[in-house]
C-alpha cells in the first residue's frame, strides 16, 4: 500500500495523471498507466534525465514481467537520484524476480537506509538472505520485520523456516506456533512443526500437531496424507490405512494416496490390495499425463507382482 501511495504521488508530480481522474478512481488509472508502456517510453525519451519517469517505466516493465528492462530503468533512476527510495526498492525486487539475490540485497538495504520504517523492505531483504542459504542473517532481518509488524504470520513463518533450515529445530517451533495463532489453517506450518518434533525425537508432540492439522484443515487432503505417513513411519499400518481409505473416498483421484496404500498393504503382506492400489495409482497418473508418477506406480506394481508371484 505504501508503494502504491508513493507511486501515485510520483505520477501526479509528473503531470501524467489528471487530478479529476485521480479523484474518481486512482487505482484504475494507475493500472492503465502501467499498461501504457509505449507512452512511458516516449516520455523517457523526451526527458532521459528524469528519474521519476525512469522509475515509472521500470514499474511498467516490472508489471509486464520484463525484469531485465525494469532493471535498466531503475538503475538509471538511482544513478540520477541516489536517494530515490522507491527506485532502490523496486530495483531490488526486479533482481529478486530473476533470482539474482546477491544483487538485490544492496538495493533493499539502501531503500531501508533511506526509509527504515518500511516494514516490507525487511521481509524482502530477509527472503533474499534465505534464498542464499544465509539463514542467520535471514533470522536477524525477520526479527526486525516482526518487531514492526507483530501480527504478520508470514514473517513468523519465514523466521521459523530460517531456523529450521539451519537445523535449530527447537527455536523453529516457537515462531511456527506463533504463525499458527495468527493463521490457524496454515497447513505447511503444521507439517514443519511436526517435522521439527520428529527431528527432536518427540514423536508424541509430532503426532499431536498433525492431528491438530487434520482438525484445522479437514478438507485439505495433504493434512490427512501427512498423518498417514507419520503412522507408517511408526509402523502403525492399520491406522494409516484407515486414514487413507477415508480420504480416498472424499477425493478418489489421488495418485499418491494409492501409492501409499499399496506400500502399507505390502508392509502387511497383503499382496492383493498392494497390487490393486498400485494399479489405481498407475491409472490415475496415466490419465493426468504424469510420467514420473506413472513410472513410480508401474515400478511398484511390477515389484509387488514379482514378489507375490514367488509367494504363490
Amino acid at each position: 500500500m505504501k508503494r502504491f501511495k508513493t507511486t501515485l504521488m510520483i505520477i501526479m508530480s509528473c503531470g501524467l495523471l489528471a487530478s479529476s481522474v485521480y479523484a474518481e478512481d486512482p487505482f484504475a488509472q494507475f493500472i492503465e498507466i502501467l499498461k501504457d508502456i509505449e507512452s512511458l517510453e516516449e516520455s523517457v525519451k523526451s526527458e532521459p534525465d528524469n528519474s521519476t519517469k525512469r522509475s515509472l517505466l521500470g514499474m511498467a516493465y516490472f508489471e509486464a514481467g520484463r525484469y531485465e528492462e525494469a532493471i535498466e530503468q531503475y538503475s538509471e533512476a538511482v544513478k540520477l537520484s541516489p536517494t530515490f527510495f522507491g527506485a532502490h526498492n523496486d530495483l531490488g525486487a526486479s533482481y529478486f524476480k530473476l533470482e539474482r539475490y546477491e544483487e538485490a540485497i544492496p538495493h533493499f538495504q539502501k531503500a531501508l537506509e533511506i526509509d527504515p520504517t518500511f516494514a516490507g523492505g525487511y521481509y524482502s531483504l530477509g527472503l533474499s538472505y534465505f534464498h542464499l542459504n544465509r539463514y542467520l542473517k535471514a533470522t536477524e532481518v525477520m526479527k526486525k520485520k516482526i518487531s514492526m509488524t507483530p501480527n504478520d504470520p508470514n514473517a513468523y513463518y519465514m523466521l521459523g523456516l530460517s531456523y529450521f533450515k539451519s537445523k535449530d529445530f527447537q527455536k523453529a517451533i516457537i515462531p511456527f506456533k506463533k504463525a499458527l495463532t495468527l493463521k490457524p489453517d496454515h497447513f505447511k506450518v503444521y507439517s514443519l512443526i511436526a517435522e521439527s518434533y520428529k527431528k527432536l525425537n518427540d514423536l508424541k508432540a509430532a503426532q499431536e500437531i498433525l492431528q491438530k492439522s487434520v482438525k484445522a484443515n479437514p478438507d485439505n487432503t495433504k493434512s490427512h496424507f501427512l498423518l498417514a505417513e507419520f503412522f507408517l513411519y511408526q509402523g502403525r499400518f492399520q491406522e494409516a490405512i484407515k486414514i487413507l481409505k477415508n480420504t480416498v473416498q472424499v477425493k478418489p483421484d489421488g495418485g499418491r494416496f494409492y501409492l501409499l496404500l499399496g506400500r502399507l498393504y505390502h508392509e502387511l503382506k497383503d499382496g492383493y490390495n498392494a497390487i490393486i492400489n498400485a494399479e489405481k495409482a498407475k491409472k490415475y497418473y496415466f490419465e493426468i499425463n504424469d510420467s514420473k508418477g506413472f513410472e513410480t506406480a508401474n515400478s511398484n506394481l511390477k515389484a509387488y507382482a514379482k514378489h507375490y508371484e514367488k509367494k504363490m
